[in-house]
């Protein structure tokens, strides 16, 4: 199972002290340099998904599926040489689907 007891207690924890507060997993992200995880990868999200729609006020912020190209394959654009760590592109394309997500006060 992907949520380890802790992950339970963690929420526990920020309903007791922050009933209110908003709680968003960011999902797995692919990149190019671990490729052969992808379907473990979308296996993992499926199951974090799955687990947050059990929670009030949990969810799961896709990033996974934006960030592949045409082939399925993770976009090369988005990351740096090392081809594991987001470059600014890949950032921006966080920024643009993690920022709705985030209410400053």
């Amino acid at each position: 199972m992907i949520f380890a007891p802790s992950s339970g207690a963690f929420v526990r924890r920020l309903r007791r002290d922050l009933p209110r507060v908003r709680i968003s997993y960011i999902a797995i992200k692919p990149n190019p340099s671990r490729v052969e995880l992808l379907d473990a990868q979308r296996q993992a999200n499926a199951l974090i998904a799955a687990e947050a729609r059990h929670m009030r006020g949990v969810g799961l912020i896709e990033v996974f599926d934006p960030m592949l190209d045409s082939g399925g394959l993770p976009h090369e654009s988005l990351f740096l040489a090392d081809r594991l760590h987001l470059d600014a592109t890949g950032y921006e394309l966080w920024r643009t689907i993690i920022g709705p997500h985030v209410r400053c006060p």
